[in-house]
């Protein structure tokens, strides 16, 4: 558990196959974890916070590409989905397609709530909608989006065996939350008993090419609100589950690590790459990128003293368990940090730094 969500993936811990999540299905080789150095090449794209974004190529086949993940459940009676993405400006169809960017199943295989793309081959235009099933009647968000700019989708489902219902809200970056695009209400549906979340593409034609990104995936049961989109480049961040602050050089000001149980650690590595660490207990990259540590040792707030914390390569924010091998499976805790200067902290000069270094 992510506080406060049942479960938060912000792509950045690459080193737990697959990605923190259950499983993925992707025999095309499509998806994969892409660092920003990579999206900043020739696509010029950058990951919504942090290193790194969840990255599927189409290419040209109607394979499906995308992960599993078991802990999503309507046992609650309201819970609340949410997800950014970015279309690449290579993104491209030929002919007009509608194809799944994300679903929830019921027990087997029944779709319950599906995320649609629509791509019109003769204007290009893409649209993001929401529908009850797999190839249901969707309904669409009057908002066109832009390649190259993230939007949020978030999803509202009350989960009944035939009253049930979907809301659905778009936000693109750069916009208030409040002035979020909604597409019309679902209703009269069976939304109970849904065990499983596929994020990813699938039912797309062989005409359809080019890049998504997907990040800041949240799955949450409170039922009192919107999660609404993550904060991106703010001084003052919070961050709920393992993930990067900023990549770059930067100082952070003050860290505070709350809520968390007994035996939870934050550690800040100076490092914009963490593949292939923490799997050993007590492993770092190069034993010496842990550049500040606090740990719960009783149920109490704990505030790092020794500050600031300057980095040269990024801020990574570890939240996990004692021996740092399971990031996310016991914690509770989050970070709240207050940032001073950084060098890189906007898209384009997260997209320079990845081009130039």
């Amino acid at each position: 558990m992510a506080y406060p969500y049942i479960y938060e993936n912000s792509f950045d811990m690459v080193n737990v196959t697959p990605f923190a999540f259950d499983s993925e299905t992707d025999s095309a080789g499509q998806l994969d974890i892409a660092h920003y150095k990579t999206l900043a090449g020739s696509a010029k794209l950058v990951p919504y916070t942090g290193a790194y974004s969840m990255r599927i190529v189409l290419s040209g086949v109607t394979t499906e590409a995308f992960v599993i993940e078991g802990d999503i459940n309507t046992s609650a009676a309201t819970y609340w989905l949410r997800c950014s993405f970015m279309f690449g400006n290579d993104f491209t169809g030929t002919v007009d397609d509608t194809f799944t960017l994300m679903e929830l199943i019921e027990s087997g295989t029944t779709a319950r709530s599906t995320l649609q793309c629509r791509i019109v081959a003769a204007t290009g235009v893409i649209n993001l909608g929401h529908s009850a099933t797999a190839g249901g009647t969707t309904t669409w968000a009057l908002d066109e989006i832009e390649r190259g700019k993230w939007y949020t989708v978030e999803q509202r489902i009350v989960g009944h065996a035939s009253a049930g219902t979907l809301d659905f809200y778009l936000t693109k970056d750069g916009n208030p939350a409040t002035s979020t695009i909604a597409a019309g209400q679902i209703a009269s549906l069976d939304t109970a008993d849904v065990t499983t979340m596929n994020l990813g593409t699938k039912d797309v034609a062989a005409t359809t090419t080019g890049t998504i990104l997907y990040d800041q995936f949240a799955y949450s049961t409170a039922g009192g609100g919107r999660i609404w989109p993550a904060q991106r480049y703010g001084q003052t961040k919070t961050l709920t589950t393992t993930g990067y602050a900023f990549v770059g050089p930067g100082t952070i000001n003050s860290i505070a690590f709350l809520n968390g149980a007994i035996d939870d650690v934050l550690a800040v590595y100076d490092t914009d790459d963490m593949t292939g660490a923490l799997v050993g207990a007590n492993e770092d990259i190069d034993g010496s990128s842990i550049v500040a540590q606090l740990a719960h040792s009783l149920l109490a707030n704990v505030t790092h003293q020794d500050v600031p914390v300057k980095v040269k390569k990024g801020a990574f924010i570890f939240i996990g368990d004692a021996n740092r091998q399971q990031p996310d499976a016991a914690a509770t805790g989050r970070a709240t940090i207050s940032l001073g200067a950084v060098s890189h902290y906007s898209d384009a000069t997260v997209r320079h730094l990845g081009r130039n270094s």
